[in-house]
């Protein structure tokens, strides 16, 4: 159960930003192979990452600028 939920949370997060895996990926700097093995639910996010995923559905555009500025 804890699978599909974390791949729900991952494929809304997603949807909100419009943005395909890949673009996804690069704009957060989460690794594509990692992030498609989440959304499959093959692998369980970690309290950070599921903390990151909300935050970046919360306020994108600034974690967007956030990155830029690293």
């Amino acid at each position: 159960m804890k699978a599909v939920a974390s791949s729900a949370l991952i494929h809304r997060v997603r949807w909100h930003t419009g943005l395909c895996q890949a673009e996804f990926a690069a704009a957060f700097r989460i690794d594509p192979d990692y992030l498609r093995e989440l959304e499959r639910g093959a692998v369980q996010p970690d309290s950070a990452l599921v903390a990151y995923l909300t935050v970046i559905d919360r306020a994108p555009e600034f974690v967007r600028a956030a990155l830029t500025t690293c």
